[in-house]
């Protein structure tokens, strides 16, 4: 399955309008990177990578989401991997994110 579809298919939910425009264009794998990362200055899957911890942050700060819900929500397997890609990207756990900003 090519990566257009994939990313179509699989991450509806983290689409932008500027996404949207290089997802629906006919192009190769190859072409597809190329373009995307000119475009966002970073490849496909740190793009996705960031939405999600985006998404991720924004959800802690909601009252009643559990670390496996939240999970579940951006498309994170596994607590431990938001643990640790949160941590890398942001400096602190998502606990500590929590308690500094609620």
């Amino acid at each position: 399955m090519s990566l257009i579809l994939i990313f179509s298919r699989k991450y509806a939910a983290f689409r932008t309008n500027q996404f949207r425009s290089i997802l629906v264009a006919n192009m190769s794998e190859r072409q597809f990177r190329r373009v995307f990362r000119a475009r966002f200055a970073m490849a496909p899957v740190q793009y996705l990578q960031q939405l999600r911890l985006d998404k991720a942050r924004s959800l802690l700060l909601c009252d009643g989401y559990s670390l496996q819900r939240i999970c579940n929500e951006v498309g994170i397997n596994e607590p431990r991997s938001l643990i640790r890609l949160f941590n890398t990207a942001f400096g602190c756990t998502p606990g500590e994110y929590k308690q500094h900003f609620c």
